[in-house]
């Protein structure tokens, strides 16, 4: 069996940096505009949104980015990832093989505009390189 050596350290880091990159990527100067448009949320749905207290979303947010940083760390332990351009890498392949792909379905089947998948699944595309990045360091 393959074990590999996490640093809890480096997976919390990882998951602060999932949640800047998701504050960035979906603020309205980026995309945020455009997803809230593609899912149908208008600017005061967003507004009761934040007044109806946000925190729990926002807290099992960062739980999924805490569990995708930690199972992330493994993956690129068992691909005996240690550089920066390894990192970037394993994330481009996970990201397309499991989330890109995953996601697809969404346009496929859940008809969710073809914008929409590349908004999400771009945010995650990146989201993973940056978390990859932090837990080689």
């Amino acid at each position: 069996m393959f074990t590999s050596e996490v640093s809890l350290i480096a997976v919390l880091v990882a998951a602060i940096v999932h949640m800047i990159v998701g504050m960035i990527w979906f603020s309205p100067g980026a995309f945020g505009k455009a997803w809230m448009k593609e899912i149908g949320m208008s600017a005061s749905d967003m507004k009761k949104a934040k007044e109806s207290g946000m925190g729990k979303t926002m807290f099992l947010g960062f739980l999924a980015g805490l569990v995708t940083a930690y199972v992330f760390s493994h993956v690129m332990g068992m691909a005996a990832v240690t550089e920066w351009q390894g990192a970037v890498e394993a994330a481009f392949w996970t990201w397309l093989g499991f989330i890109a792909m995953t996601m697809l379905g969404g346009v496929l089947w859940g008809k969710q505009s073809v914008k929409l998948f590349v908004i999400t699944s771009g945010y995650w595309l990146v989201s993973l390189a940056a978390m990859g990045i932090v837990l080689v360091y």
